[in-house]
């Protein structure tokens, strides 16, 4: 799932500087609530590995704490706590 925001240039409670737009102020904001980081180093990188759903080839990247799901359109970091299940499929080998 991928959700977006729109930061109106008027708000009054995200407001932008120099340095900072209203986007990125927000952005962290709301990083202080969630239950990630992202300044760890990956302990393995898998790179064009075939995932079902979500459909595509991803780097799957393999943190301490969370999996990074990396493809062309999109970027998941997923906790390992939240996991609950994971299947490995056959691939069919066409000949």
């Amino acid at each position: 799932m991928d959700l977006g925001f729109h930061v109106r240039a008027s708000n009054t409670q995200f407001v932008g500087d120099d340095n900072r737009t209203a986007a990125q102020i927000l952005w962290e904001t709301i990083l202080g609530f969630a239950d990630v980081d992202s300044s760890e180093e990956a302990v393995v990188t898998f790179e064009r590995i075939s995932i079902l759903t979500p459909r595509g080839r991803y780097s799957v990247d393999l943190h301490l704490s969370f999996l990074r799901l990396q493809g062309q359109a999109n970027d998941f970091k997923i906790q390992y706590g939240s996991i609950v299940r994971l299947f490995l499929l056959p691939k069919v080998l066409d000949h």
